[in-house]
């Protein structure tokens, strides 16, 4: 039986402060048990990665810069279709959080729903402002354990993410696995005056 705990994998300039570290402490406030783990490296990403896998964490938040092509650790540059790679061997029954600009897309969704069985990938549509990500995360985290502190259900996610993003103005991309391993994409978030990149 898996854990209702957020393991958190950041990799940003060290000299700005560390989402994820600031979710830490939060989830900390709601009574979770939270793993944080800070890296700079694609060798230590993929370290936290299989300690993520070792471990009973049913979800998996990462915090890092990113662009449609993939995303970056302090120091190295991992292109879409290798982090989807090293995602799918971990995700299985489990949910994927993406902290990072424009890195939500189909073509890593249906890259990691093909190799594994998780259940969702969130994360925002297009570039993202630190606060605003600070604050839609640990709003969104917290309304989810509010609501059910062992599980979350599909319905009560969409709900839930499309409030938070509403709260913030920004538009975050929700993909569901589909029975066949494919993606649905559940676009949430009203309008944000400038415009989205194309999927």
């Amino acid at each position: 039986m898996s854990e209702p705990q957020v393991f958190i994998i950041e990799s940003l300039d060290p000299q700005n402060p560390r989402e994820g570290e600031i979710l830490e402490r939060a989830l900390k406030v709601m009574r979770k048990k939270p793993i944080y783990r800070y890296i700079e490296t694609r060798a230590q990403f993929e370290e936290a990665i299989e300690e993520f896998r070792r471990s009973r964490i049913r979800y998996l938040h990462i915090s890092c810069h990113g662009n449609k092509d993939g995303i970056w650790t302090t120091k190295d540059f991992i292109p879409t279709a290798e982090a989807a790679m090293i995602l799918a061997k971990v995700m299985n029954r489990r949910r994927l959080f993406l902290s990072s600009c424009q890195v939500t897309r189909r073509t890593l969704a249906e890259a990691v729903f093909a190799k594994a069985t998780c259940y969702s990938i969130a994360g925002p549509r297009g570039s993202i402002r630190f606060d605003d990500a600070m604050v839609f995360w640990i709003a969104f985290y917290h309304i989810m354990f509010k609501a059910d502190r062992f599980k979350m259900k599909r319905a009560m996610l969409k709900r839930k993410i499309t409030l938070c993003a509403n709260m913030v103005e920004e538009r975050i991309n929700v993909f569901l696995r589909d029975d066949d391993g494919g993606a649905t994409l559940f676009p949430v978030g009203r309008h944000v005056n400038r415009p989205m990149p194309a999927d």
